[in-house]
């Protein structure tokens, strides 16, 4: 996912602000009675995507009507990995978030959303 901001000080150049998430390895874990080597991901963000519109078509809030739309986004993913192979057995993540709607003309949200997340991921098998 990629993001442009406006640079300070540089008129109307965007820098495209980028999303990474963090790895980290946790080492053994055992689960039902099997070990696996444990990594794990995670990303946290807060972005006023208002502003992203206003300097991406270049208008401001009066014409869009949106003062801000504030969205944050917290995802973590385990991975477990086989400790001969190192190849992905299974891997759970989790996110969530929510964003608001502030228009200009009212002093709280119009709309608001909080969402949550779940997927995981199995193998079936190593061989075709």
């Amino acid at each position: 996912m990629r993001i442009s901001q406006k640079l300070q000080g540089k008129g109307d150049k965007l820098a495209v602000q980028r999303l990474d998430f963090e790895y980290t390895y946790k080492g053994p874990v055992t689960v039902n009675g099997k070990p696996y080597l444990r990594i794990e991901a995670a990303l946290a963000t807060k972005v006023d995507l208002a502003e992203y519109l206003h300097q991406v078509f270049k208008v401001k809030s009066d014409v869009t009507g949106l003062k801000e739309v504030p969205m944050n986004l917290t995802t973590k993913v385990e991975y477990d990995l086989d400790p001969k192979t190192h190849r992905t057995v299974r891997a759970e993540g989790k996110s969530e978030g929510g964003f608001r709607i502030i228009s200009t003309s009212f002093n709280e949200a119009v709309q608001e959303e909080r969402f949550k997340a779940r997927t995981t991921l199995t193998r079936l098998s190593t061989t075709n």
